[in-house]
């Protein structure tokens, strides 16, 4: 994840304001990975635009950023439609929905050795 310093930053330079919103879907598995590890970059001040998370069933309950655990689909394209930047599972629809409105994505595939999913299909 060490990606998202170097870039972000750079899109700190001419925007006063980011808004990062993180998905993770609506699958029944947890994706704790993901969570804990922007809440420590938001912690740590590596990340310092405001996130928003739909955490889904994940346990890990975020200290440093605003969440839910699900929104209601029209909410849910709101917030990809007005976020600067969006981190996401590896979830098609999403990724299609988020490229059609012209936001930098940032991908981060479930896995099944981390119990994130059933298989690795999103490889």
């Amino acid at each position: 994840m060490g990606i998202l310093k170097g870039s972000i930053s750079k899109w700190h330079v001419w925007r006063k304001y980011i808004l990062i919103f993180v998905t993770v879907g609506s699958q029944q598995y947890q994706f704790d990975r993901l969570i804990e590890e922007l809440d420590r970059l938001v912690k740590d001040r590596v990340i310092k635009e405001k996130v928003f998370a739909q955490i889904g069933h994940s346990n890990y309950t975020p200290k440093n950023f605003n969440f839910v655990k699900f929104l209601d689909k029209e909410q849910y394209q709101k917030n990809i439609s007005q976020c600067d930047i969006l981190v996401t599972h590896g979830g098609v629809g999403t990724i299609v929905f988020a490229l059609k409105y012209g936001k930098k994505v940032i991908v981060l595939p479930r896995r099944q050795e981390f119990q994130e999913h059933i298989d690795d299909h999103q490889m």
